[in-house]
């Protein structure tokens, strides 16, 4: 199957560095909607952490198929809870938004932290 055809921005997305602006300039209103405050995830600079909340967005309609709190990552797998159960995704198969949780539970800077001295 062609690629292209299921995401027809992925032309786009490789000629810009900021490919969270290109994705809100050409997604569905409805969908933009629901990204306030949130950031777009790029594998290769970002990290995702466990209770971060994530919209997963289908490269071919633009329109958010899944929302979720992560309790699980598995290398490219996430595990998220919604409501009353929980799904597993693969995140080369979304364009992933996250909802930064910054509460005393998820202390994201202390995280960062940790990860850095560990390595």
């Amino acid at each position: 199957m062609n690629s292209t055809l299921l995401n027809p921005l992925s032309s786009l997305m490789t000629l810009y560095k900021d490919k969270e602006l290109v994705l809100l300039k050409y997604l569905p209103e409805e969908t933009i909607k629901n990204l306030e405050n949130t950031i777009f995830f790029q594998k290769e600079d970002m990290l995702l952490y466990l209770n971060d909340i994530i919209y997963c967005i289908y490269p071919s309609t633009g329109k958010i198929i899944e929302k979720g709190k992560i309790i699980s990552i598995n290398h490219t797998k996430l595990t998220i809870k919604k409501n009353s159960y929980h799904i597993t995704i693969d995140v080369n198969d979304y364009f992933i938004f996250i909802k930064q949780n910054k509460n005393k539970s998820n202390n994201r800077e202390f995280f960062k932290e940790l990860l850095k001295q560990l390595n």
